[in-house]
Parts: C-alpha cells; sequence; structure tokens
C-alpha cells in the first residue's frame, strides 16, 4: 500500500529571520551599508508571561575611548564589542541585520577595507565559512567574491525594510512598523551612491 500523504522529503516551512546567524557551512552575504558599533551585555528578566529571558543591553560606542564596562549595571553579564549592519542573506534570501561579536569576522573585514583591491566591502558579496559546532571549536572564514553591482531589487526590499536603529539600540522590535508616528523618514539607499 503507497503512502501518498506527504512527499517523504516534506519539511515544515519557516519563516527567515530577521538577523543573520553564521550556520555551519557557508553564508553567503552583501553588506548594505556600514556599520554602527558598541558594546553589548546580557540581563536575565522576567517577562510579561512570568518566563525568564536574557534581554540584550547596548551602548553605542562614540568613538571617544570613553566606554568601561563599569558604565553597565552589575546584573549586565557577557559584555563584548561588537558592529551591527544591515545586509542581504543570500542563503534566506531577505534583508537582515548582522550582529558580528566575532573579532576574527571583523579583523576580515577592516582588512579587506583597508585592501587596495578590495576597499569597501559594499561593493561585493561576502562569503563567510562556519567550521565546528561548539564555541571553543568555531573558526570563521571569510572570504570576497567578485567585484558586482547590487542587485537593485535588493535594494528596493532594504529600504521598504525601514529599520528603525534607535529602536534595536534599546531592544526594541527595530522592524515595528509605526502607524501615524511623525518620526522623520529613514534614509533611502540608492544604488548611484554605493562605491564599486
Amino acid at each position: 500500500m503507497s503512502n501518498d500523504f506527504l512527499d517523504e522529503n516534506y519539511k515544515e516551512p519557516e519563516l527567515p529571520s530577521n538577523y543573520t546567524k553564521i550556520e555551519e557551512g557557508e553564508t553567503v552575504l552583501r553588506i548594505l551599508a556600514k556599520p554602527q558599533m558598541g558594546w553589548q551585555g546580557w540581563r536575565d528578566e522576567v517577562n510579561e508571561k512570568g518566563e525568564n529571558v536574557s534581554k540584550p543591553v547596548r551602548v553605542r560606542d562614540d568613538g571617544k575611548d570613553s566606554f568601561d564596562v563599569a558604565d553597565f549595571d552589575e546584573d549586565v553579564r557577557d559584555v563584548k564589542f561588537f558592529w551591527v549592519m544591515p545586509v542581504w542573506n543570500y542563503n534566506e534570501g531577505v534583508v537582515q541585520i548582522w550582529n558580528i561579536p566575532q573579532t576574527t569576522i571583523r579583523k576580515a573585514l577592516v582588512a579587506l577595507n583597508r585592501n587596495k583591491a578590495w576597499g569597501n566591502p559594499v561593493g561585493y558579496d561576502l562569503s563567510i565559512t562556519r567550521t565546528g559546532k561548539e564555541k571553543q571549536d568555531t573558526k570563521y572564514t571569510v572570504m570576497p567574491n567578485p567585484k558586482a553591482e547590487l542587485e537593485s531589487t535588493i535594494l528596493v526590499k532594504y529600504n521598504e525594510m525601514k529599520i528603525d536603529w534607535d529602536a534595536w539600540w534599546v531592544s526594541d522590535d527595530p522592524f515595528q512598523k509605526k502607524e501615524n508616528s511623525a518620526e522623520a523618514p529613514k534614509e533611502e539607499v540608492n544604488i548611484e551612491k554605493i562605491p564599486f
């Protein structure tokens, strides 16, 4: 008796995340804007459902060497420096926020940016390869792909996202559409402004 109820390779569909997670294997990304920098720690809280949750606590790096870990409250743990930026994730086919606490990835991006042949990482795709499953044996490799213009449809999708970075910095939902808001319009990215 055959079973044709479901295809034998059936998998539940998953909505893509708004946040980039570098999984084991290769993830191909395109950076859409320059990074913002800061410090992030975690605070344990009880949410409105009575569940224990860890919530990020962030401080922008103003570039004045004025930050001190002691500036965070005592209950904030695991404070790390990070970069954050919008990216197009080719694996998922969506615009996402990429938070980069990994020093090896940031150093690779700095090296590419300073390299005369490559320059600004906004001008090409990046293949990020992760090996290892456990934190202690995980390694990241950053490989630039040949320079190429960004597809205009990706810029349209990015501009439609209207990421609210102020909300993100205070751990609110940066993708929440604000109805009847008097907020200033977000800056749109123009393909002609992106250097290659």
